[in-house]
């Protein structure tokens, strides 16, 4: 009875750690900064008093880095809401959110919903005002739509407050300024400088909207957008402020510059791995992965990439991912299917390229 006990007790230890590690491994993804200046996005699993174990987002950096770094070798840990923390700030701060996880969804009371579809009863100033502080890839849809349409109003309303106070300065009459003659002590009126044009927007509020740029950018929603801009100036609408100074943002956004250098890095990988197993084994192409191709003719990498993209979509299941792993080898699986998994930010950056090269 007593060794009944003591195996109960253990099988109970062994579920609560199971536990615990099944919390830290849903840990957000975060930024870990190197002392080489170097970045990994990245999903950490573990941190003992030596090393740090994680899953590097980008291929790229797995092959680098691998998946252990000895502590030393991190400088900071950087949150998606932008927040930089040392590596013992973010491990307290990864266990509060496992123990805050393990709370049962069930037990959770259900927020209630508003007419906007957000699930909140606050104003909507007050709702907006809380979704700032939130990361965009934790919102839902509804969220997001709610946070974009009060974004731009926002943006709106101040540029038109800007255009207004622009007006005004222009329409008023020059002051003069009075100051007595040298010689003769009469009066003289001297010109008032032109004031300086005041920005679209002042700092405060462009430091709001980088933030919410860059938490865009990390959910990948950032090609979303700017796409829609784009099939807009196609039809010949006219984009507003607004809508320009996002679109400009982004673009001169660090997270933005990173992700197009790793998708153009994942795609010629991508295009090195199908191109040898084309020419040294096309029929792995044919029978395993239902490809309609002649072997007889030249590669056409986009039409065979798109074909693969159908039969798994988006998101790559894993008895895709096992072909793919079977066809390409681990690493080459690996690379296409986060490509496949990017499909759409891959066609915008070809079409951006090829329009560049059209001018």
């Amino acid at each position: 009875m007593k060794q009944l006990r003591i195996a109960v007790l253990g099988l109970c230890c062994v579920l609560v750690a199971c536990a615990s590690e099944r919390g830290l491994r849903n840990s957000e993804s975060v930024t870990l900064l190197l002392n080489n200046g170097d970045k990994i996005k990245a999903q950490v699993v573990s941190i003992s008093a030596q090393q740090v174990k994680f899953i590097a987002k980008s291929t790229k950096k797995a092959y680098e880095y691998g998946e252990v770094l000895q502590r030393g070798r991190i400088e900071a840990v950087r949150l998606k809401d932008g927040a930089t923390l040392s590596l013992a700030e973010y491990d307290a701060h990864r266990k509060g959110l496992a123990r805050t996880s393990a709370v049962p969804e069930k037990n959770r009371p259900e927020p209630p919903r508003t007419r906007l579809g957000a699930t909140t009863s606050k104003r909507p100033e007050r709702q907006f005002a809380e979704l700032k502080r939130k990361p965009v890839s934790e919102m839902s849809d509804k969220e997001f739509d709610f946070f974009m349409m009060m974004l731009n109003k926002e943006l709106q309303d101040d540029v038109r407050a800007r255009e207004l106070e622009t007006l005004a300065s222009a329409t008023a009459p020059p002051r003069a300024v009075v100051m007595p003659h040298a010689g003769t002590g009469a009066p003289v009126n001297l010109p008032q400088p032109k004031p300086v044009e005041k920005t679209i927007l002042e700092q405060p509020k462009k430091q709001e909207l980088s933030a919410a740029v860059n938490s865009m950018v990390n959910a990948g929603l950032a090609t979303r957008y700017l796409s829609y801009l784009t099939v807009r100036e196609n039809r010949g609408e006219r984009l507003r402020a607004a809508e320009f100074e996002m679109r400009a943002l982004i673009r001169a956004s660090e997270s933005w510059r990173d992700r197009m250098d790793e998708l153009a890095y994942l795609n010629r990988t991508a295009e090195k791995v199908i191109s040898r197993v084309y020419l040294f084994n096309p029929e792995d192409l044919q029978e395993k992965l239902n490809l309609n191709l002649n072997p007889e003719a030249e590669l056409d990498y986009p039409d065979l990439l798109a074909q693969i993209h159908r039969g798994t979509g988006d998101d790559v299941r894993i008895a895709h991912y096992r072909k793919l792993v079977d066809v390409f080898g681990e690493g080459g699986g690996r690379t296409i299917k986060e490509l496949l998994e990017r499909y759409d930010e891959l066609q915008f950056l070809l079409a951006e390229k090829q329009a560049v090269a059209v001018k």
